[in-house]
């Protein structure tokens, strides 16, 4: 690999203050001779984007795009994969509609419905029932613009085990439940689901 090329990629690693300096050689030795270099150089490779895992998955999956040594983009792939895995899926257990025009003591918002609370799920084990209409997360209310995709991703970032506080609307009385979501069963049972999901989220990064 060349200095020029190298100097390139050492400037796309520590883009950003979040950051702090890129070892001084690593990608280098992430292609070295010795098996248990290129594995040392590996780890510290996801230690240090693992010190702030949003910017590191941004940083990696840009590095992926560039012209790397073949076996360097591996051993780079394998780190982003992991990162990508070590923030586990939450699950409510719960299906839902868009209601955009929820109407509460005269005031206006935006709220999702529950058109099922699967059995043991945790919605259900917090009390949950189908036809609640939740209108706040953690008395975060939900923006205007709300989607099918954002409430998937709302509930799917928070902190797997932590309780979370839902308000509902049912039959309009205001609730505030308490649930505490457990890691989506899909990515538990099928690993094949994970690759998949892996994949899909690669895609989408290198079309930005």
């Amino acid at each position: 690999m060349s200095y020029s090329l190298l100097t390139i990629l050492i400037g796309i690693f520590v883009q950003g203050a979040a950051f702090a300096q890129l070892p001084e050689g690593l990608l280098t030795r992430l292609n070295a001779s010795q098996v248990s270099e290129r594995e040392r150089a590996r780890v510290e490779l996801l230690e240090w984007a693992a010190d702030d895992r949003e910017r590191g998955l941004e940083v990696l999956s840009d590095l992926l795009q560039e012209d790397l040594d073949p076996e360097v983009a591996a051993r780079v792939y394998r780190v982003l994969k992991t990162l990508y895995f070590q923030k586990k899926t939450a699950y409510f257990g719960v299906g839902f509609v868009i209601r955009p025009e929820i109407i509460y003591r005269k005031e206006q918002m935006v709220g999702v419905q529950l058109s099922s609370v699967k059995r043991e799920s945790p919605a259900a084990k917090a009390g949950l029932k189908r036809g609640d209409i939740m209108i706040a997360l953690n008395a975060e209310r939900f923006p205007a613009d709300l989607d099918d995709v954002d409430v998937r991703r709302l509930v799917g970032a928070l902190e797997v085990g932590k309780k979370q506080k839902i308000t509902v609307l049912r039959k309009q009385k205001k609730l505030t439940i308490v649930v505490r979501p457990v890691e989506r069963p899909e990515l538990i049972d099928q690993p094949g689901l994970k690759e998949e999901a892996f994949h899909h989220w690669l895609q989408l990064k290198s079309k930005q």
